[in-house]
């Protein structure tokens, strides 16, 4: 599981009140989401998506103070569903005869 933890939102900011969360537990993100909305002491900031991921659990609850670095969802990586291809140079096999 990765962990999302509040990234630093400069200014010498240490803390951040959330505000809103705008994604739940299972959810399906992708990068740049909005994943919830915090509170400085200067203005309110939207974090989004680092990573496309499915979301498993929201460690923070509205209203919670969290500080710089503190967990705020734990996340697994979305799988892609890919085909083995070969590249469209490959030479193609021989016919037989």
């Amino acid at each position: 599981m990765k962990i999302f933890r509040l990234p630093d939102l400069g200014e010498g900011l240490q803390e951040a009140e959330v505000v809103e969360w705008r994604v739940q537990s299972g959810q399906t993100v992708a990068v740049d989401d909005p994943l919830l909305a915090v509170e400085t002491a200067k203005a309110v900031v939207e974090i989004p998506s680092p990573h496309a991921a499915r979301i498993e659990r929201l460690f923070a609850k509205v209203g919670e103070i969290v500080h710089i670095g503190s967990p705020l969802s734990g996340s697994t990586a979305r799988a892609r569903k890919t085909r083995a291809r070969a590249p469209s140079w490959a030479p193609s096999r021989p016919e037989r005869k």
